[in-house]
């Protein structure tokens, strides 16, 4: 894994992405998620429901934005759902990080 700007925020690092070069059209959400999450971790951000959101956008913007807002992010339909899991997911991790370290 690449390290972190140390210089950038998450956030920061976010607003850089650009669309995927890839022809990303014929793949369905769930799995341009997994990429999303597997980009994300690959950089050192933090995966929460919010930075999946934008960067979900950012990289696949014809496929994760508002029906008639096209330059905005659309989490309600397919990232919502998601919102538990993802939470769930990242509280396992604090708990296992927690308990490597003691």
């Amino acid at each position: 894994m690449e390290a972190k700007d140390d210089h950038k925020s998450d956030e920061d690092l976010i607003r850089e992405f650009t669309e995927s070069k890839d022809d990303y059209l014929s793949l369905d959400k769930d799995r341009l998620i997994l990429i999303v999450i597997d980009y994300l971790n690959s950089k050192n951000i933090e995966t929460t429901f919010d930075k999946l959101t934008v960067a979900a956008f950012k990289l696949f913007p014809k496929k994760f934005s508002l029906i008639g807002f096209p330059e905005y992010p659309d989490a309600k339909k397919e990232l919502e759902p998601l919102k538990s899991e993802v939470e769930a997911s990242l509280q396992k991790k604090i708990i296992i990080n927690t308990k490597n370290n003691t």
